[in-house]
């Protein structure tokens, strides 16, 4: 039987969060995973992801979610993170498009997708990905 964390759990849990982001916004996310995420799949990327969630800069630029599967040895000189980042840049937008990309991110993570060889490896594992997050945002929507 798959396991949960409660919303508390989870708080606990991400802490670290509330440093980068507000205190509703860090709330909010973390009821999202509360929702969504088995206790397997939230401590693997708790340990394994350094996850950044920020505002779109002032003129609303930027992508609106990143997963990058850098692997401590292949990092640049100018990246200060260890193995895999995912940026989270939406949080101003309604909240099932938050979480849709939330969920998004971490299903990439799941999934163990690694750079893109081309467009049309891009491309299967940003479809592979929508329908992890599809189904895991399916849940979300259920629970109160």
């Amino acid at each position: 039987m798959t396991k949960y964390y409660s919303l508390f759990q989870v708080k606990k849990k991400l802490t670290d969060l509330k440093i980068r982001i507000s205190e509703s916004e860090s709330d909010f996310f973390c009821e999202v995973l509360s929702k969504s995420l088995s206790k397997n799949i939230i401590d693997s990327f708790h340990e394994e992801v350094l996850l950044i969630l920020m505002p779109f800069d002032k003129e609303g630029r930027g992508s609106k979610a990143c997963y990058t599967p850098i692997k401590k040895h292949e990092m640049p000189k100018a990246v200060i993170a260890y193995s895999p980042v995912i940026f989270i840049n939406n949080i101003n937008n309604p909240p099932e498009e938050r979480a849709k990309t939330i969920l998004h991110e971490i299903a990439h993570f799941c999934l163990k997708h690694d750079i893109p060889k081309d467009q049309e490896d891009k491309d299967k594992k940003e479809n592979e990905a929508d329908i992890l997050a599809e189904k895991w945002l399916t849940r979300w929507k259920k629970k109160d």
